[in-house]
């Protein structure tokens, strides 16, 4: 007969044989053992020759406890039995146990490299309890094998214990530290077992004051000793009051490299810290001064982050005000609640929500003026249990809903600065997703925690707020195009798109700055001949018609650095160079001809038109400003017109004959 051989950690078979195989549960001698928990099975249960063993409870196999309905099984034969055990590999079920220290792998600190995980060398519990006392909490049937696929825990506010062997295998004592990097936790202890049972606790509380810890770190962290050629048992209990994403990923360090840690990880948060705080300083002083409230609102959402990072990390506490714990205990809710009522405010003016999206504005202003009620409700009456998860919820909220209006903003209604928004919300969002629910993922081939997550969060902020910056440097060369093209607009004639006598005048103005007054310039008064009877005789947009025609002749006529302005009415002005009286005068005769011989069409007919001119030359007269010297060239012209019309006419060539200045417009 062919025998099947099972393994049983708890009750021996009395009987053997394939026949009895559906008796011998019955006749088994039970006896209580101490389960060890699964994945720390290092040896296979004894066996007899000849005898067979059936599986207990709690039998371990590869790391994998086979549950109590293999008691019901066995009818089924052996076969089926070792059917539902390779299922069960498979898969990868555990099933927790009573804490057994000999079957957790010690850790020999001859191979210690700091900064590692415990993952595979060390057993942990979660309980709702977090009364427990030592032994009882050993004692728990909890215990699973810490492993890099457990490292996440979710959302929670259960007590979770680390255990932990370290044996000295050197000649000298070692001084360790362990440390969990979420610095608000609201207990971690640490207790050291001797191998005569002598127990050494540490306890650290978040708001204890900075004077009062152990370690001079930002986060939780204890020192543990351990004697040349000895062994410590450790078990770390940490939980926070109310519900936070945690992790069960704790670092062990030497002493000389945690204090390397401390310093690394400090300059680290400092140093990104003071490039928020730089930029929230930048947009304060800017938006202030340029009285935009746009820009004010994205530094003080700035400034929340800031706030944040300092308050979450720990360094706040580290660098700024160590003497004042009162300010760790209000916790960093508040300052998240004060980022997401920035964040909308700021959306909601830089996105132009009022002209384009009144429902929508209507929407940022009540969830903003909410958040920042909820920003002073938890400085003041808010438990913590209650502004934690409101917190997350706006902090997302915020993210999801500008990202959203960004893209709205961007791709329908053509703002172009939006797409700085849309790509700096977007990373903020992937990290704030992550930094709230990443405490339920484990991802594969990677030891990420939470806090990695918020780090990963952390570093989106500071690229955010380069994009956001971009995005309103974009606004404000928006906003001075948009300025210069007004001014243009301002300086120019409606009718002609020539230069009005504002826009003239400024660029005279430019000239003698940069110091091209007088020079060879030369100034031409221009004034339409009979223009009242043109308008009489075939209407003014007939009137308007001509003013064109004569305006794009003038442009064609000169060069591109000359000026002509339209001073209104059927005056022009212009403003050139030229050598000598000659070419000067040849200029405007060339000018003038061209406008005689090309009559304006207008209508089904044509429109005969001439006109006068009245010249100066500027240098001729250094004492006279642009406005004299207009007064000059109106005089030629009113000479011109006096003498028949049709004519060019250069100042000082002979007597004005009653020059007043006045324009005779005939």
């Amino acid at each position: 007969m062919t025998h099947r051989r099972f393994v049983c950690l708890g009750r021996r078979c009395s009987r053997t044989g394939l026949a009895k195989e559906r008796s011998h549960v019955e006749s088994c001698e039970a006896s209580v053992v101490a389960v060890p928990p699964p994945g720390f099975c290092s040896s296979p249960a004894p066996t007899i020759p000849g005898e067979d063993f059936v599986l207990s409870t709690h039998t371990c196999l590869g790391g994998v406890a086979v549950p109590p309905i293999m008691r019901i099984l066995p009818q089924f034969g052996a076969r089926l039995a070792l059917a539902w055990l390779l299922v069960l590999l498979a898969v990868g079920v555990v099933q927790a146990g009573v804490l057994q220290w000999q079957d957790i792998p010690p850790i020999e600190l001859s191979r210690l490299s700091s900064g590692t995980t415990l993952f595979g060398f060390a057993a942990y519990s979660r309980s709702s309890e977090p009364d427990l006392t030592l032994d009882a909490a050993l004692e728990t049937p909890t215990w699973q094998p810490l492993t890099a696929s457990t490292r996440n825990q979710g959302i929670t506010a259960d007590t979770f214990r680390i255990a932990f062997r370290l044996v000295n295998d050197t000649n000298h004592d070692q001084s360790l530290v362990i440390s969990h990097d979420i610095a608000n936790l609201s207990t971690f202890a640490v207790n050291v077992i001797a191998p005569d049972g002598e127990d050494t606790r540490t306890v650290f509380r978040a708001n204890d004051p900075f004077a009062d810890r152990a370690l001079p770190y930002a986060g939780p962290a204890a020192e543990i000793s351990v004697p040349a050629s000895a062994s410590r048992d450790v078990v770390v209990s940490f939980r926070n009051d109310y519900i936070i994403p945690l992790h069960i990923s704790l670092h062990l360090w030497s002493a000389s490299t945690f204090e390397r840690h401390i310093i690394v990880n400090t300059a680290f948060y400092v140093f990104w810290i003071a490039c928020l705080l730089m930029t929230a300083v930048f947009w304060t002083l800017y938006g202030t001064i340029m009285r935009q409230l746009r820009m004010v609102a994205y530094a003080v959402y700035m400034y929340g982050l800031v706030a944040t990072y300092a308050l979450f990390s720990g360094v706040g506490y580290l660098v700024l005000y160590p003497d004042r714990p009162w300010i760790a205990e209000l916790g960093f809710h508040w300052s998240l609640f004060l980022v997401a009522a920035a964040a909308f405010e700021f959306a909601r003016r830089h996105l132009e929500m009022a002209a384009n999206h009144p429902l929508h504005n209507r929407i940022l202003i009540g969830v903003a003026l909410f958040c920042l009620a909820l920003s002073v409700g938890s400085l003041v009456v808010l438990p913590m249990s209650v502004e934690a998860p409101l917190s997350f919820v706006a902090v997302n909220g915020a993210t999801l809903y500008i990202m959203t209006l960004s893209w709205i903003a961007w791709i329908r209604d053509g703002v172009s600065y939006a797409k700085w928004m849309v790509f700096g919300w977007v990373s903020v969002a992937i990290g704030a997703l992550l930094s709230t629910f990443g405490s339920m993922l484990n991802f594969p081939y990677t030891t990420a925690t939470h806090t990695d997550f918020v780090q990963l969060a952390f570093a989106a902020t500071v690229l955010e707020s380069l994009l956001l910056s971009i995005s309103l440097a974009q606004w404000l060369r928006g906003q001075e195009t948009a300025r210069v093209a007004a001014e243009e607009a301002a300086a120019r004639d409606a009718l002609t798109g020539l230069l009005n006598r504002r826009g003239f005048g400024r660029r005279v103005d430019r000239l003698a700055a940069s110091g091209n007054w007088p020079g060879n310039l030369w100034l031409a008064a221009i004034d339409i001949d009979r223009f009242k009877h043109i308008n009489d005789t075939h209407s003014h947009a007939a009137g308007d018609a001509v003013l064109v025609h004569l305006a794009g002749i003038l442009v064609a006529g000169v060069r591109a650095e000359d000026t002509i302005a339209r001073f209104g009415g059927e005056e022009f002005v212009l403003l050139f160079s030229a050598h000598t009286e000659s070419t000067a005068r040849s200029v405007l005769e060339r000018t003038r001809e061209q406008f005689e011989m090309k009559r304006t069409s207008y209508g089904t007919g044509m429109i005969f038109h001439t006109f006068s001119a009245g010249l100066v030359r500027a240098a001729d007269h250094p004492g006279a400003d642009k406005a004299g010297l207009v007064a000059l060239a109106d005089q030629a012209l009113y000479a011109a017109k006096r003498n028949g019309r049709n004519r060019v006419h250069v100042f000082g060539s002979e007597s004005q004959h009653g020059g007043d200045g006045r324009h005779a417009h005939s």
